[in-house]
């Protein structure tokens, strides 16, 4: 029993032994193999993006900034209050009392005379009349007919002569006293007033666009690049002299992942004898109406002073994505700058030139 128990203690170390050495294993060649891949992709990248001459750093997102200017149109409300002295016609006044007088008169009897008799008459019951005479005397005719018989009738009569008493009376009378009248008033009005204004108003906006990638070629002649005081000959020696200054030609095509909206070449250019003065040169600028996955561009420059031209050519995709490409090109002046301590003649040993004339990368 004892053996038995031994030996099955002895395969069970041995079998988990053998499993954690596997895992072990398989965990260091899957650290291998990435550690391979990775060092792999390094050195592609070194080889796409920076050649012999050309140089190109990878690119990250870039943010494509789209602000702009816009008109914006508002009300702009000017509406105050104005004040005015002016004319202006007061409404007043007030109820007042007052005292007329008037004449009347009263009437006495001076004579009175009265009787009754018998008449002929048909169709009238009664009549009376009243005579004025003067101002003082007034008559009184009344006759008043009483029917009796068929063409009979019986006639009562009284006449009076008055005279009249005149006296004067009174009353009371209420009347509109009127006191409106001009004044000058300062008048506060409201003016309604205010007009459309264009301004301009900044807006923010942008958005990130990926990197742009391809192929491009570049290519310059001559080979010896001097300032544009030299001329250039027309075999390579210095003796058989064109009607041309010294320049340099350029020569750049390239193939895009993506359409490319527009292709810019610049330089800056640090002066031999004083590297604190920087010629800025705007080569090109080409902005290009019908987007093309590929595309060449040559220009011509001519340098004011020797130095080191550092030149730059800016790939513009449609979407706003720029890819740069650097490259360097030294200027020779008059004098021999690369002159070596043996004094060795020859054009090689006394002037500058870049390290290559023509070179593909990937960027």
């Amino acid at each position: 029993m004892v053996g038995i128990k031994l030996i099955r203690i002895v395969h069970y170390i041995f079998t988990r032994s053998r499993a954690v050495v596997v895992s072990t294993i398989r965990s260091l060649s899957l650290l291998v193999i990435v550690c391979m891949i990775t060092c792999a992709t390094w050195g592609l990248k070194d080889m796409a993006y920076a050649g012999e001459w050309l140089k190109s750093d990878p690119q990250s997102t870039t943010w494509v900034d789209t602000s702009h200017w816009v008109d914006k149109i508002e009300w702009v409300d000017t509406s105050h209050w104005e004040t005015s002295i002016q004319d202006a016609w007061v409404s007043s006044g007030y109820w007042d009392w007052t005292t007329e007088y008037y004449w009347t008169y009263r009437l006495q009897v001076l004579r009175y005379d009265s009787g009754v008799q018998y008449v002929s008459r048909e169709g009238q019951i009664g009549w009376s009349y009243v005579q004025e005479y003067g101002e003082d005397r007034i008559s009184v005719f009344n006759v008043t007919y009483y029917f009796e018989a068929i063409g009979r009738y019986r006639a009562e009569w009284d006449a009076a002569i008055y005279k009249k008493i005149w006296y004067q009376e009174s009353y009371s009378k209420s009347y509109w006293v009127d006191t409106s009248h001009w004044e000058s008033q300062a008048i506060k009005e409201w003016i309604a007033s205010g007009q459309w204004e264009t301004h301009q108003e900044w807006v923010g906006s942008g958005y990130w666009a990926e990197p742009l990638h391809g192929r491009i070629t570049i290519a310059k002649t001559p080979t010896f690049i001097f300032t544009k005081w030299h001329w250039l000959t027309q075999d390579g020696t210095w003796h058989s002299y064109i009607d041309e200054r010294a320049n340099v030609r350029i020569s750049v095509s390239w193939t895009a992942e993506r359409p490319v909206a527009g292709v810019s070449h610049y330089a800056n250019i640090t002066r031999f004898d004083d590297s604190s003065s920087v010629d800025h040169l705007i080569i090109a600028v080409h902005n290009l109406t019908d987007y093309q996955t590929a595309g060449e561009m040559q220009t011509v420059t001519e340098y004011e002073h020797a130095g080191t031209a550092k030149h730059t050519i800016e790939l513009r995709a449609q979407d706003g994505a720029v890819a740069r490409i650097d490259f360097e090109i030294p200027v020779n002046g008059f004098n021999g700058v690369n002159v070596n301590e043996e004094r060795e003649s020859g054009i090689e040993s006394e002037f500058l030139y870049s390290s290559r004339d023509l070179e593909t990368i990937v960027f």
